[in-house]
């Protein structure tokens, strides 16, 4: 009998440290979607106040952008998923001439996709804007790969 107690005694202590980690994860991913949300936000500011969109330009602006930017960033993704880990320096002919077919399939796909986006904001935008988009896109990312770590810092301590 006093075994079956200190075995149950384990379980539930058991049981506990469970739950106290699973609600801490949930407390970490609730912070996580917190930054993601600022993130976005502050991308958009950043965006909205780079091309002097109003409001209803900004939403018809991110109807297309957004739909661009997600097809862009799956392309590069799917791409270097395929080659992580991979040295150029070590591959055999054949890997590179597959790499590099790779590469040029990645830029064409990513010129079309380009190509349907300027098509698509001529009405909302000029095309002054859309030419420097690309380089704008480069000035957002630095901007909110510092936001993120200021907010990490923040939530660290």
């Amino acid at each position: 009998m006093r075994y079956v107690l200190i075995g149950l005694l384990f379980l539930g202590f058991g049981t506990l440290q469970g739950q106290r980690k699973a609600h801490k994860r949930g407390q970490r991913d609730s912070i996580k979607k917190a930054m993601l949300i600022e993130l976005k936000t502050y991308r958009v500011s950043l965006i909205n106040k780079a091309l002097d969109l109003d409001e209803k330009s900004s939403i018809a602006f991110f109807a297309v952008y957004d739909s661009y930017f997600q097809s862009t960033s799956t392309l590069k993704k799917t791409f270097n998923k395929k080659w992580r880990g991979t040295s150029k320096s070590e591959m055999t002919e054949i890997e590179a001439t597959e790499y590099l077919n790779d590469v040029l399939n990645l830029r064409k796909r990513e010129i079309a996709l380009l190509e349907d986006v300027s098509t698509n904001l001529k009405g909302i935008i000029p095309m002054v804007k859309i030419i420097e988009l690309p380089i704008l896109e480069k000035k957002v990312k630095r901007k909110l790969v510092q936001k993120a770590r200021e907010l990490r810092k923040k939530r660290n301590n």
